[in-house]
């Protein structure tokens, strides 16, 4: 509360402070009109578009600013003695990996923090988004895309850098290079498709994201797209001579009777993205945020 109002002050505008504090406008609004009629006083008055402070919004945000410097000072001060406490943690996982890390977790949790239990959500992207900004999940274990994530208000542990890759028939066969930093798989440029099909992950998911990036950047369009709400239903299509299909290269090892497929790196600067436990500042014990962290990034 006292965030937000600080932020309207210092921008005088609901929209520029709506978007420094990644809501929407109407919600800001909604927000602020709420707070005005449970204090029974307007904070701030509207001329020539701008918002100006009134006597009691000048002393609101005297006394919040005092507030937010004493909560500051206090987690400064908290953070070297904050001790792992009985609870539960309420975790999100993408779907496609939770049969893999969840088990690991639950094991983890069950030898080192036994007072510790497990409540997960098996989502995506932007519901991971929602979800921590409406503080109804502690920390998600997901792809880190700092628009989605801004680490002005998020706390990111990086456990790996994943890639995508393209899948492709076994019966369609590309011209391909290999990468001496990395000649585990052959590499392709994504311009040397003509006219091909794509299955790909609905929109808002992380590898449809990443896709849709890339097609940008290469100024890529495909012949044709269709949408699949699963990645081994696209895999499966695309071993039937469908279309092509994207999967990341983690996946490879994680997901068992993979079809036979040819797989290919994509010489383009959008390929690769960052596997992280995401979660909100302030909202954790940034010690065993990291502890997990430094965990699954031992056994991915």
């Amino acid at each position: 509360e006292q965030t937000y109002v600080c932020e309207i002050y210092k921008e005088q505008s609901l929209s520029k402070a709506a978007q420094n504090l990644y809501i929407t406008q109407p919600a800001l609004s909604s927000f602020l009109s709420t707070l005005e009629k449970s204090l029974g006083v307007a904070l701030f008055t509207r001329t020539n578009r701008k918002l100006i402070p009134t006597q009691a919004g000048e002393l609101y945000v005297e006394t919040a600013q005092k507030m937010l410097r004493l909560q500051e000072q206090f987690y400064m001060k908290l953070d070297p003695l904050m001790q792992i406490k009985p609870g539960i943690l309420r975790i999100g996982i993408q779907r496609i990996r939770a049969p893999y890390l969840e088990p690991l977790l639950v094991t983890y949790l069950k030898k080192e923090h036994p007072q510790i239990k497990l409540q997960n959500t098996l989502s995506g992207l932007y519901t991971f988004y929602d979800k921590l900004e409406n503080n109804e999940l502690d920390f998600v274990l997901s792809f880190y895309f700092p628009s989605v994530f801004p680490k002005k208000n998020y706390e990111i542990y990086p456990i790996c850098d994943d890639q995508i890759l393209l899948a492709t028939p076994k019966s369609i066969s590309l011209k391909a290079c290999t990468l001496e930093e990395d000649p585990s798989i052959p590499y392709i440029e994504l311009s040397s498709l003509k006219d091909q099909s794509f299955i790909l992950q609905e929109e808002g998911t992380s590898i449809r994201t990443l896709a849709d990036k890339i097609f940008y950047t290469e100024a890529y369009s495909p012949a044709q797209i269709t949408c699949s709400g699963s990645i081994q239903t696209a895999l499966q299509l695309c071993s039937m001579e469908y279309s092509l299909t994207f999967i990341m290269k983690s996946y490879l090892h994680q997901l068992t009777g993979l079809p036979a497929l040819n797989f290919y790196g994509l010489l383009s600067p959008d390929t690769k993205v960052p596997f992280a436990l995401i979660t909100k500042k302030n909202s954790c014990d940034p010690k065993l945020m990291r502890e997990i962290a430094d965990y699954i990034k031992s056994v991915f």
